[in-house]
């Protein structure tokens, strides 16, 4: 968010994770906002807000939020070790079974259940 007259400048924050800045200006005109995005070299294009673009202050908070989530997501591909949602969730479930699971004795553990509701 700016609102000073002059353009933000990218550089003002330098980190090794600013690979897209989303820059949202109000206009003078009440109710205008105007989009800046930059973002370093080799990363894909991404919306629904494009750089330049002018859109209703109404309509900017969902717009913002989907290019930012769009934003990562063209970051992420241009990373070499970088795996979908489905792959991750995937290879973390993998690590918890192989770090604590156990051999499914499923006839045991049913019996076991039934013993201790008969019990109660």
């Amino acid at each position: 968010w700016n609102e000073h007259k002059r353009d933000y400048l990218p550089i003002t924050v330098t980190s090794e994770f600013n690979d897209v800045v989303i820059v949202l200006s109000p206009l003078e005109r009440k109710g205008l906002i105007r989009v800046k995005i930059t973002s370093k070299e080799g990363i894909g294009s991404f919306g629904p807000l494009t750089d330049g673009i002018v859109v209703p202050f109404s309509r900017c908070a969902p717009l913002a939020r989907q290019t930012a989530i769009n934003a990562n997501r063209a970051v992420q591909e241009t990373r070499d070790d970088w795996k979908g949602p489905t792959e991750t969730r995937r290879s973390m479930i993998k690590d918890l079974v192989d770090q604590y699971g156990e051999p499914y004795r499923g006839g045991e553990v049913f019996e076991s259940l039934s013993r201790v509701h008969r019990a109660a």
